[in-house]
């Protein structure tokens, strides 16, 4: 088990270790749960409406369940805090936990809106230490580990070094602006 020796001064090559496994193990399931997503849809997607009047799809359940799979098998010890499922109290947590939303925006999503993707992250204690984002209609996957860097589709992108706001650049659309202007990008 890696996480035993986590906390170890002299075992910084197996925290290197684990923390790659961790990605890599967390890509994985990220792409087997794009393929299951992107095949419902195709097919079409059907939502049942919850109680609280949002969408729940079985793709989304799906998609949870093959991700919690695949952690599972190499990090059975994990615990999760999923968008539709098992949900943890993450006030003062301790240990790891990987926090699931398979489809976020969900109503992009039932539109066959490019604007959707796929959040995975792992959480140790109270910090966050891997975080994924996956657009797949942009094609557009995002990862980074705590003290490893972060990338997008593979080439290493940072933060910009503009610490003013008045310097900044910020942009901004909506669903509403993509619809009123037809500048939906076609599934």
């Amino acid at each position: 088990m890696y996480w035993l020796c986590l906390y170890s001064k002299n075992s910084l090559l197996l925290h290197y270790f684990y923390a790659v496994t961790a990605l890599q193990t967390a890509l994985e399931a990220n792409k087997l749960s794009e393929a299951l997503i992107l095949k419902y849809l195709e097919q079409g997607v059907r939502a049942d409406i919850n109680e609280d009047e949002t969408p729940v799809l079985i793709a989304h359940q799906e998609a949870e369940a093959i991700i919690k799979q695949v952690i599972l098998a190499e990090f059975p010890g994990h615990t999760f805090y999923g968008d539709e499922g098992e949900k943890i109290n993450l006030e003062n947590h301790q240990g790891f936990t990987r926090i699931i939303d398979p489809i976020d925006v969900t109503k992009s999503y039932l539109r066959k809106n490019f604007l959707f993707g796929t959040q995975l992250a792992l959480m140790h204690d109270t910090g966050l230490i891997i975080g994924i984002s996956n657009a797949p209609l942009m094609g557009e996957l995002i990862y980074a580990e705590k003290g490893g860097g972060c990338f997008c589709n593979g080439v290493t992108i940072q933060v910009s070094d503009i610490d003013a706001v008045e310097d900044a650049y910020m942009s901004y659309g909506s669903l509403k602006y993509f619809t009123r202007t037809k500048k939906m990008m076609p599934y």
